[in-house]
């Protein structure tokens, strides 16, 4: 329900997204925790752009016929991967921020979505349905070898790094049709149960500290943000509005969750102060805003 939903020519200002990226490289006074990339269809389709919180600016990323969704940032920042149909299907795609060059990472007829960079940089893991049902697959960027990480008769989807790239959270409802969050350990392939209600979880992302996993769930009627302590085990509701807030994703020093809502009438994106409470609509479109990701820095 609430999974959000060879190279190639792309249509972007090359030299508007260069100098962004320089900006952003060099610390012109930018934050690295106020800059985030996120999807919207303000301009027609789906595409991918990148705000400066601070700024208010705002650049178009990417701008190709077909759908660009679920942004994710390579851990130093220069290149972005992301979900696109522009070729017919759903493949990986990522984007080159230094020329502004796109390439097909995964080229396969089924459907590839929801990237996930590992912390090291050298491996993306997303979801796929080439082998019948959504499984968790790896690709290495080194090698271009990929693998499937999970083999289950159900379907397993929303892939999200451990910090210390030991680890995979994602989502599955192999447990009796409900959406639970297991982690597998990539070496050995050992799959724990993390988080089990009788509603649906979805979308979890870890701290960059490793010590809380935030996600949404339905465990109280409302899609809404929680974080879970892994240490302890205890989850902290953290939105609580009458509308779908979801796909929360932390800032790189974990002071502040954004995340999608319709709380405004559609889909925006928020930011959250974790410690303070407070919260802020930073998109402020009357078109569909959603998929954030930090800028790493």
């Amino acid at each position: 329900m609430l999974r959000l939903m060879a190279r190639v020519s792309v249509m972007v200002s090359v030299a508007t997204i260069v100098l962004i990226v320089a900006t952003l490289v060099a610390g012109q006074h930018i934050a690295h925790t106020r800059s985030l990339a996120f999807a919207s269809a303000r301009d027609g389709d789906m595409d991918i752009y990148l705000l400066d919180i601070n700024r208010n600016l705002l650049v178009h990323l990417t701008d190709a016929p077909g759908n660009d969704e679920q942004p994710t940032w390579s851990p130093d920042g220069r290149q972005l991967a992301f979900t696109s149909n522009r070729e017919g299907g759903n493949d990986i795609y990522i984007l080159n921020l230094a020329d502004g060059a796109v390439h097909n990472l995964t080229q396969y007829p089924g459907f590839d979505t929801q990237p996930a960079w590992s912390t090291h940089g050298e491996r993306i893991a997303f979801t796929s349905t080439r082998s019948g049902n959504e499984e968790i697959y790896i690709t290495s960027l080194i090698t271009g070898e990929t693998f499937n990480l999970t083999n289950h008769n159900n379907d397993d989807w929303s892939p999200a790094w451990s910090p210390d790239d030991v680890h995979i959270a994602f989502i599955s409802d192999r447990n009796g049709g409900a959406s639970d969050i297991y982690v597998a350990d990539i070496n050995n392939g050992d799959i724990q149960l993390l988080i089990h209600d009788t509603s649906a979880n979805g979308v979890p992302v870890w701290s960059p500290d490793g010590n809380r996993l935030a996600y949404m769930s339905m465990r109280d009627g409302n899609p809404e943000i929680y974080v879970l302590h892994l240490a302890s085990g205890t989850a902290t509701r953290m939105t609580d509005y009458p509308s779908l807030d979801t796909a929360p994703a932390w800032s790189p020093d974990g002071r502040y969750l954004a995340y999608t809502s319709e709380r405004a009438g559609n889909f925006d994106i928020f930011v959250m102060d974790v410690e303070r409470g407070t919260v802020r609509n930073v998109t402020n479109h009357p078109l569909v805003d959603m998929s954030p990701a930090w800028w790493p820095g």
